[in-house]
C-alpha cells in the first residue's frame, strides 16, 4: 500500500546510501541544508499523525522522491538524505529494489533494542562531555526527577481534555493532579479554595480564567498547547476528504467545530460523541481520531484498532517547558536538602562509593614499598 497522503513510491539512488555504515552520520551532517532539519521534522510528524488517524499503516510504501522534492521545494538529493536520517531512527525501512516503507514510530511503538541502545549511548556520551560519568549522570537525573514532586491543578471545559492533560502530567512528568471542570468552578468558586498545589495547568483558550485561580492560590500557571501537528495535518486532509473525530464530551465536539472554521473544513469535519452518536456510519477508509479518554471506553469492533493511540498531546514546546519546570524544581529541592544536611545518597550509591574507597585503599597499600627491618 502506498502512503496515503502521497503519490507513488521511489527507491534509493543517492550516494548517501552507499556510504560505509560508520561514515553515514558524518556524511549526512555534511549534506544538511538550512531547510533539511525542518523537512525531517515535517515528514516524521506527517507519518506519525497518519498512523494516529489510521490513514497510514506500518508497512506502507513511501511516495516518489521527486513528488516530495516538489512539495518541499528542494533538490531530490535533500529528500533522499532526509529519508536516510529517518531510516537510521527506525522510522523508515529500505527494501532493495522495492522502495522505502514505514517501519515504526518510536513514540507510538516500542523501539527496537538496537535503536534504543544507540540513543542511550548518544545521551551518555554528551553527559561525559559535560563532565558527568554515566553512573553519576543516572544518579543525578533520578534524584532530580524524584525530589521535586509536583501537585498540579488542571482546569478545562470538557472531560476529554481534562483526562488527557491529567494523564500526561502524571505519566510523563510524575505529577499528582487534581482536575476541576471550569463550568463547575464558575458555578462554585470555592472548589479551588484551599487546594495545596504547586502549579495550575490549562490550555490557551482558558488562560485568563486559570491565571485568576493561580493568583488566588499563589502559584504559577502554564497554558499547554495541544496537538498542533495533528490539527495542521487534519487541515490538509480536510481540503479533499472527510475526517472524523470521536470524543466523549459534547463540549469537546463543539470546541473542535470552533477550531476548524475554514472554507470547506466545517463541511468535511465530522465530530461524533461516543455513547450518543452512531459510530458505525464512519467509512472504513476515512481518517479517524479517537481521543485518549474515548479509547478507555467501549468502541465498536471496527474502531477498536483504528489508528494508533496518540503517545502525547503536549506540543514539543509545551513538553520542553514542562520538563524545565520539573527539573528546575528538582534541582532547587536537591540543593535545599543538601543545605539542610539531608542524606541525598541512595543505598546503592552509598555502597558503590564505599566499594570504590576500599578498592582505592587496597591499590594504595599495594603500591607501598616493602618495609625494611
Amino acid at each position: 500500500m502506498v502512503l496515503s497522503p502521497f503519490p507513488s513510491c521511489y527507491s534509493y539512488g543517492d550516494r548517501c546510501a552507499q556510504q560505509p555504515v560508520g561514515q553515514c552520520d558524518e556524511f549526512f551532517e555534511r549534506q544538511m541544508t538550512p531547510k533539511q532539519p525542518d523537512i525531517v521534522a515535517s515528514l516524521r510528524q506527517r507519518i506519525r499523525v497518519g498512523l494516529v488517524l489510521g490513514s497510514i499503516q506500518v508497512g506502507d510504501r513511501l511516495p516518489g522522491v521527486r513528488d516530495l522534492a516538489t512539495e518541499f521545494g528542494v533538490n531530490p538529493r535533500v529528500i533522499l538524505s532526509v529519508c536516510e536520517r529517518l531510516e537510521r531512527e527506525g522510522l523508515l525501512e529500505r527494501r532493495d529494489r522495492s522502495g522505502i516503507y514505514v517501519a515504526s514510530v518510536p513514540d507510538l511503538l516500542p523501539p527496537s533494542s538496537t535503536h534504543r541502545a544507540g540513543w542511550f549511548v548518544d545521551v551518555l556520551l554528551e553527559a561525559m562531555q559535560r563532565g558527568l560519568s554515566p553512573p553519576q549522570f543516572a544518579h543525578e537525573l533520578l534524584h532530580v526527577l524524584t525530589t521535586g514532586a509536583f501537585h498540579a491543578l488542571v482546569l478545562e471545559c470538557n472531560d476529554d481534555q481534562l483526562w488527557s492533560l491529567s494523564d500526561e502530567l502524571r505519566r510523563d512528568y510524575g505529577m499528582r493532579t487534581t482536575t476541576i471542570d471550569l463550568a463547575e468552578l464558575a458555578a462554585d468558586p470555592s472548589l479551588a479554595r484551599g487546594i495545596d498545589v504547586n502549579l495550575v495547568v490549562t490550555t490557551a483558550p482558558h488562560r485568563d480564567a486559570a491565571a485568576k485561580v493561580a493568583a488566588t492560590l499563589g502559584v504559577p500557571m502554564y497554558a499547554v498547547t495541544m496537538c498542533p501537528e495533528l490539527f495542521a495535518e487534519v487541515r490538509l486532509l480536510l481540503r479533499t476528504r472527510r475526517v472524523f473525530f470521536i470524543v466523549s464530551d459534547r463540549r469537546m465536539a463543539r470546541k473542535l467545530e470552533g477550531v476548524f472554521v475554514g472554507r470547506g473544513e466545517r463541511k468535511r469535519l465530522n465530530v461524533l460523541v461516543s455513547g450518543e452518536d452512531d459510530l458505525t456510519r464512519i467509512p472504513a477508509t476515512a481518517p479517524v481520531y479517537v481521543t485518549r479518554l474515548t479509547r478507555t471506553r467501549a468502541l465498536p469492533p471496527a474502531l477498536r484498532d483504528r489508528g494508533l493511540p496518540e503517545a502525547r498531546v503536549f506540543s514539543p514546546e509545551s513538553s520542553r517547558e514542562m520538563l524545565s519546570i520539573v527539573v528546575d524544581r528538582g534541582l532547587q529541592r536537591a540543593v535545599a536538602n543538601e543545605d539542610e544536611g539531608e542524606d541525598v545518597l541512595g543505598d546503592a550509591e552509598r555502597r558503590r562509593l564505599q566499594v570504590d574507597a576500599q578498592v582505592a585503599a587496597a591499590a594504595t597499600r599495594s603500591r607501598r614499598p616493602p618495609r625494611i627491618a
